[in-house]
């Protein structure tokens, strides 16, 4: 949770794959028609089982974009249900009219029960590509690690090396 209606509206996809690769349970949060998910619902959503919440802020397609104190109330359930935060973070600089785009993972109390998800891919528009990363408490991360390792040999040398040039050009004009 929550889950944007793309992914909720296609028969149940999303859901399935998270039930056979985890055994989890998807409580799908309707947004309001702002395209915004009611932080309230998420509240009610949570019961005993559950075990993270989803948090996918810059969101694609709607454009929908946390607020501060939207990230912190998300950030606020976190931690007073011992819950991680999976934050999908992979539209981090695709905003418009001098919105902020809230890290969660930065917020106090939240590092080490975060995993954020970021992608070069769509950070640098480069799609096809397909490289990413994780960044999050080496706790949560190192079993990622492990199992990234089997499935995956490595991004090619050559994107590899245009990423790191664009994540340093990007730095640069940033300062």
């Amino acid at each position: 949770i929550p889950c944007v209606p793309w992914q909720s509206q296609t028969s149940g996809q999303y859901q399935r794959r998270v039930h056979g690769a985890v055994g989890g349970v998807v409580k799908a949060i309707q947004v309001t028609p702002d395209k915004r998910p009611p932080v309230e619902a998420i509240a009610r959503a949570i019961t005993p089982k559950t075990r993270g919440i989803l948090w996918n802020t810059p969101n694609n397609p709607s454009g929908f974009v946390a607020s501060r104190e939207e990230t912190e109330f998300v950030s606020d359930l976190c931690r007073k249900h011992d819950l991680l935060l999976f934050c999908d973070e992979v539209y981090e600089r695709h905003t418009f009219s001098g919105v902020e785009a809230v890290r969660a993972g930065m917020l106090p109390g939240m590092w080490d029960r975060t995993i954020t998800f970021g992608s070069a891919s769509k950070l640098f528009s480069l799609t096809g590509w397909r490289v990413g990363w994780v960044i999050g408490d080496p706790k949560l991360v190192g079993p990622i690690n492990k199992i990234h390792g089997m499935i995956t040999y490595c991004a090619p040398t050559p994107f590899q090396l245009a990423i790191g040039r664009s994540s340093e050009t990007a730095k640069a004009h940033r300062g």
